[in-house]
């Protein structure tokens, strides 16, 4: 059996949606893939979106193929003990050009499996874009459908002007909406369920409502949320930050000019590095070599020991992600 290799690049996944638009391109500086891409899928093991491996020996194997062969050493021990084969994470880069809906993610419990808890690194904001992350006030269920029902929803909602860096934390029940003129990493739970609940009564091109699910949304949203998730962690060159520990995944950011050795199988999980700024070098602890450059998602797997970064012509700026 093939050697599992310390590195693993995936290629992405990209879909077509009517709020995308053309920056996830730009932003990765390849070869724009058509228009209104509002999702570039990097790292996804969901099965009609499956990334598969873009190089090395294990070239073109899918997450569950590795997962079968190589579970232990892709994600750890206690990782496999929890979650099986099945792969728990999914990240993704969205681009709003328009006004995504209204909606919320349900949790474990309501979703029968897995829910979607999920975090927003900005990595653009158009002036004037928004992020709509939670409830400015306390409401019945009762009240909530009212202003469903009579187009006010966004009177209740909190609303944010964000900035390059800004976080969002989204625990499954939270209702938001991403505003057009956002460019956001998006880490979350690996699941697609989501519940529709306004879409400002925009019609499609053949001129039909998009269907909404209020019915399934109002039990699955926090009626009763105390913060909106908001945060900008101060990210300094030569250390690493941690953006936020949640159940279910923890995110840092570090600036690399220079060097840094960054641990991994210390975790007892894979460590996932996501470029939003500049290119650089990743070696693995086997002696495992690839570039990474913005835009790019590269794995570490839960047996490399570490991985030593190593900045380009000007500093690098990645996220990671790993499971505690």
């Amino acid at each position: 059996m093939t050697q599992l290799p310390g590195l693993l690049k995936f290629t992405p996944k990209y879909r077509t949606v009517r709020w995308g638009g053309r920056r996830i391109a730009a932003f990765k500086n390849t070869e724009p893939t058509g228009d209104h891409i509002g999702e570039s899928w990097e790292l996804s093991a969901l099965p009609d979106m499956l990334t598969p491996v873009t190089e090395g020996p294990l070239k073109g194997a899918t997450i569950p193929q590795l997962m079968e062969k190589y579970g232990r050493e892709l994600v750890g021990e206690q990782l496999l003990y929890r979650y099986g084969c099945e792969f728990p994470l999914l990240i993704k880069f969205i681009d709003a050009e328009d006004d995504l809906s209204i909606q919320v993610h349900p949790d474990d419990i309501l979703s029968h499996g897995h829910g979607k808890t999920e975090l927003w690194y900005i990595i653009d904001a158009a002036p004037g874009s928004t992020i709509y992350s939670g409830l400015n006030r306390t409401l019945t269920p009762n009240a909530l459908r009212k202003h469903i029902d009579d187009h006010s929803l966004t009177d209740v909602l909190a609303i944010h002007y964000p900035m390059a860096g800004d976080v969002f934390y989204l625990p499954a029940g939270r209702i938001h909406s991403i505003g057009g003129g956002n460019l956001v990493l998006e880490i979350q739970q690996s699941s697609d369920i989501t519940y529709r609940i306004w879409d400002f009564d925009r019609r499609d091109k053949d001129g039909c409502l998009r269907e909404l699910h209020v019915d399934k949304a109002i039990p699955a949203i926090d009626l009763n949320q105390t913060d909106y998730g908001l945060a900008h962690p101060q990210i300094l060159r030569g250390y690493e930050t941690m953006v936020k520990q949640t159940p279910y995944f923890s995110v840092t950011a570090m600036l690399v000019d220079g060097e840094m050795t960054v641990p991994v199988s210390a975790l007892d999980s894979f460590r996932i590095f996501i470029a939003v700024e500049g290119e650089g070098t990743l070696r693995a602890s086997d002696g495992t070599e690839m570039s990474i450059r913005c835009g790019e998602t590269v794995m570490a797997p839960a047996s490399t020991t570490d991985v030593r970064v190593t900045s380009g012509a000007g500093p690098l700026k990645l996220v990671t992600v790993f499971i505690a």
